[in-house]
């Protein structure tokens, strides 16, 4: 509209009317002008509505996850402060440099605890969040206890994932 009304004032086409008014310049303009803004608020309004689709796609898929029954934790080993006590590791409240592993036997009510070292060992490891989707394939990592070690990479190549395995 903007172009072919710019054309036809240029060419000075006399008698154009719109309901018996002279097409000129003071009708033009404005007309253009409401035109422009007309055409952006229905602009804004497209971009809103995407914005409030994208949002709700995101809603679903949280409302899904929290839809998720909770896993049962079936295990029975916990992790556990401890301290030596006459060469016996015993479980301790206070915090301690010392970490051990407790193991209840409930077949005879006793619990034993093994040391836990630092020692990190993974051999030809697959991972994935998803059960057919492996992300990790054949990871194999060794660490000592206080050895350094650093996980270098792109994003999305997997650091986090093997730090928190």
């Amino acid at each position: 509209i903007a172009l072919a009304g710019g054309i036809l004032l240029l060419a000075k086409v006399p008698n154009l009317s719109i309901s018996g008014l002279t097409l000129s310049i003071s009708i033009t303009v404005p007309f253009l002008n409401m035109t422009k803004q007309f055409a952006g608020n229905i602009n804004q309004v497209s971009h809103q509505i995407n914005a409030v689709v994208s949002g709700l796609a995101g809603a679903e898929r949280i409302f899904i996850l929290l839809d998720e029954k909770a896993e049962e934790d079936g295990g029975c080993v916990t992790l556990v402060n401890a301290k030596e006590v006459d060469g016996q590791i015993v479980e301790c409240q206070e915090r301690t440099d010392m970490w051990a592993w407790k193991y209840p036997h409930p077949e005879d009510g006793t619990v034993s605890y093994t040391k836990l070292t630092g020692d990190v060992r993974m051999f030809d490891v697959d991972f994935g969040y998803e059960k057919n989707k492996t992300i990790l394939h054949h990871i194999t990592l060794y660490a000592n206890p206080g050895q350094k070690v650093a996980f270098v990479g792109a994003t999305g190549a997997g650091k986090t994932t093997i730090t928190n395995l």
